[in-house]
């Protein structure tokens, strides 16, 4: 389910999305059928901000993507966060 988490534009904030909602539900429905040790991917904005989130809303993974690149939108607004911008832009103009 994608995307699970996206951030504020205005505040940089990771939020949850309807399609976590979504992929939770589905997870309940295969629960209620009896399958068991279900694991839930919860990707999009996957950071040390997000990842509280994540356990809160009862996810089992995220996805590394921008939390090896500290590349999401609350990274732009607070250098504080733990993960560095690890892009470089190169033009041949």
């Amino acid at each position: 389910a994608f995307p699970c988490v996206l951030c504020d534009p205005g505040t940089g904030l990771p939020a949850a999305t309807a399609t976590f909602d979504l992929a939770l539900k589905g997870r309940e429905l295969l629960a209620a059928r009896g399958h068991r040790d279900l694991r839930l991917s919860a990707p999009s904005a996957t950071s040390m901000a997000s990842l509280p989130l994540l356990a809160e809303r009862g996810a089992t993974h995220g996805e590394p993507g921008h939390a090896l690149t500290g590349t999401t939108p609350l990274h732009a607004l607070d250098p504080t966060q733990p993960e560095k911008p690890a892009y470089v832009y190169v033009s041949e103009v």
